[in-house]
């Protein structure tokens, strides 16, 4: 019974050893067929080669598709029929949203509102200063 108890346990592994390998190849073989990456598309030029009016122009349609998503996601949770999936992603959402709110409130100002520790904007007081 002894020799048994060891002797399944090594029949098993030698198993797996001998059958990796072929296992290993077929996914190889596998990798090949699939496609090369994709390229970008040519009809969306990259960020770096947009002009400031045309990142603009992205930016508030970016927002206003954001907005849209969050008015129907928002839709679904009046009308009880949202998901799990899309109840993380409307929690996730408004999240993001009320971050970006804040964000263009306190935009170049180191005033009120903004993150500790972030520079404040303004004339020094000069009692910073030790005296000379």
């Amino acid at each position: 019974m002894k020799l048994l108890k060891h002797l399944v346990p090594t029949l098993v592994a030698g198993v797996i050893l001998l059958c990796a390998p072929a296992l290993n190849a077929a996914d190889t073989t596998a990798d090949k067929a699939t496609p090369a990456v994709e390229k970008p598309k040519a009809d969306k030029p990259s960020s770096e080669n947009l002009t400031p009016e045309e990142r603009a122009k992205r930016r508030k349609e970016a927002a206003e598709k954001r907005a849209a998503q969050l008015k129907e996601l928002r839709a679904k949770k009046d009308a009880g029929t949202l998901t799990e999936a899309e109840k993380t992603r409307l929690e996730r959402m408004e999240k993001q949203a009320e971050r970006a709110k804040n964000a263009r409130g306190n935009r170049g100002r180191g005033g009120e509102g903004a993150p500790e520790g972030a520079p404040r904007k303004g004339k020094r007081s000069g009692g910073d200063k030790p005296a000379a």
